[in-house]
C-alpha cells in the first residue's frame, strides 16, 4: 500500500500508560491519507474498535 497513491484510514495507538478517574487521555491518532479513489459504491462506511489494555470489561470503544 501506497499512502500517496491511495485513500486509507491509519491508526496509531498512543503510548499513554496511565490515566487517572476523569481525566481525559488520548487513546490514539487517526490519519485519513485523502487520495482519488474510482470505485462503483456510493458510500464507504466502517467501525474502529479500540481495546484498551489494563481496563476491566467492558474495556473498548467503537467509533463509526
Amino acid at each position: 500500500m501506497s499512502t500517496a497513491k491511495q485513500s486509507a484510514v491509519g491508526f496509531t495507538p498512543s503510548t499513554v500508560t496511565t490515566a487517572g478517574d476523569g481525566v481525559p487521555f488520548l487513546i490514539g491518532r487517526m490519519v485519513h491519507y485523502n487520495n482519488p479513489i474510482a470505485a462503483k459504491d456510493e458510500f464507504f462506511t466502517g467501525k474502529l474498535a479500540a481495546v484498551l489494555a489494563g481496563f476491566a470489561a467492558p474495556n473498548s470503544v467503537t467509533f463509526d
